[in-house]
């Protein structure tokens, strides 16, 4: 059960992230916004597919996100606007937003300007982000979140 619970908190964090980052108007004046080609990798509709947790004794345990209660779709199209959608015990977010997408460095933007940067690895039809988290006593862990493209 703790495990569960270490789950549910780094995923719980991912959301929040993705949430206050993305949600934001198209800004016009990013030159360094992703090519506008079909040939952008990121560009598609990505489904969360797993949750890996590195325990504090080194091993790994892997979750199914519906066996968490819990889903991300994220929407990245080629006029660089995203789309994100977390549905968990709370309900369901949308929130809209703009993206750069380069060399594995996803950049987000919010509204007041604030700026994220997630490191992504790409591999065919997946990718995965590592996140170091913390757990309710301030613990270190790292997660590690895969989505599919759809």
């Amino acid at each position: 059960m703790f495990l569960r619970s270490r789950a549910f908190i780094v995923f719980s964090f991912f959301v929040l992230s993705m949430a206050l980052y993305s949600g934001c108007k198209k800004d016009d004046s990013n030159p360094a916004a992703a090519p506008v080609t079909p040939a952008n990798p990121i560009v598609g509709k990505w489904v969360l597919s797993s949750v890996s947790v590195k325990n504090t004794d080194g091993t790994t345990s892997s979750y199914k996100p519906q066996d968490l209660g819990l889903s991300i779709t994220m929407e990245f199209r080629n006029d660089n606007t995203a789309t994100i959608t977390t549905i968990d015990s709370t309900g369901t977010t949308t929130e809209s937003g703009t993206y750069t997408y380069n060399n594995g460095v996803l950049n987000l933007t919010n509204t007041n300007g604030e700026k994220t940067t997630v490191d992504i690895a790409m591999s065919g039809n997946k990718f995965t982000t590592e996140q170091t988290l913390a757990d309710d006593q301030g613990n270190p862990f790292k997660a590690t979140l895969e989505f599919t493209k759809q």
